[in-house]
């Protein structure tokens, strides 16, 4: 079930762990949005023991445009999301273990997060929203666990970032 659901500009934003349904869940929406409507889900995909983030894209008939993972070796996870209004690029922010790598659909590589100091990192990472471009990364680890669970952006393209951190913050 989504934990947040943001209306941001003529974009919906959908948040929440969906295992394995997230289409059909965001299907459910589409119908009462516009052909300018563009809907973002972000959660949680388990396809092996261990779990990644992840965020896609979907146009309004429910069509895949891009999806970015957030993948590795420990159990990772897509907690928030949030779009910018001046330039409507997308972020993704939550909690990671180990040294995760970001990819897209296909499986390609497109940047490796600093390894976490404690047992998991928060992090938020910027994409484009027309082309899913990755265009940045940003963590706050500490010597415990470290979740990242809520972002927002203003007028100015401002981001913050909350969550939960144990220690000292080391900001990367």
């Amino acid at each position: 079930f989504p934990s947040h659901d943001t209306m941001v500009g003529r974009s919906l934003a959908i948040t929440g762990f969906y295992a394995n349904t997230a289409v059909s869940f965001i299907s459910l929406f589409s119908s009462s949005l516009s052909n300018s409507d563009r809907i973002i889900a972000e959660g949680q995909a388990s396809a092996s023991i261990t779990a990644s983030g992840s965020l896609t894209k979907f146009d309004t008939v429910g069509t895949p445009l891009f999806s970015r993972i957030i993948d590795g070796a420990g159990s990772d996870s897509g907690l928030c999301i949030a779009v910018d209004s001046p330039n409507s690029n997308v972020y993704l922010g939550g909690t990671y273990a180990l040294t995760p790598t970001i990819k897209d659909q296909s499986g390609t590589s497109l940047a490796t997060l600093p390894v976490s100091n404690g047992a998991s990192a928060a992090f938020f990472s910027k994409f484009s929203s027309v082309t899913g471009n990755y265009l940045y990364s940003r963590i706050l680890d500490a010597s415990a666990g470290d979740s990242g669970t809520g972002l927002a952006c203003d007028a100015f393209g401002n981001v913050y970032f909350s969550g939960t951190t144990i220690g000292t913050v080391r900001t990367v």
